[in-house]
């Protein structure tokens, strides 16, 4: 048998993918694994619900509660504490 000394060549080739394809074949555990393998960060996030308040009063009071302060507070004095816990 005789062998032959074939020469190597390379090839660029452009593949174009649809990523709702791509979506659809790859799971959420693979692509996360697949960003940090290259060094990339991937945080999972959490839609946010949407609230709707009725009343001033409703949206006050759900302020109060996420403050952890009573109801008959100032309305100033809410505003002044939600400024000190965004800065």
């Amino acid at each position: 048998m005789k062998l032959r000394n074939f020469g190597t060549k390379e090839f660029n080739v452009d593949v174009s993918i649809c990523l709702s394809d791509l979506f659809d074949e790859i799971t959420d555990d693979e692509l996360v694994n697949e960003i940090n393998s290259r060094g990339l960060n991937s945080v999972e996030t959490i839609p946010a619900a949407k609230t709707i308040f009725n009343s001033n009063i409703e949206f006050k009071r759900f302020l109060c509660d996420v403050l952890e302060v009573g109801y008959l507070i100032d309305t100033n004095r809410l505003i002044d504490l939600l400024k000190k816990k965004l800065k």
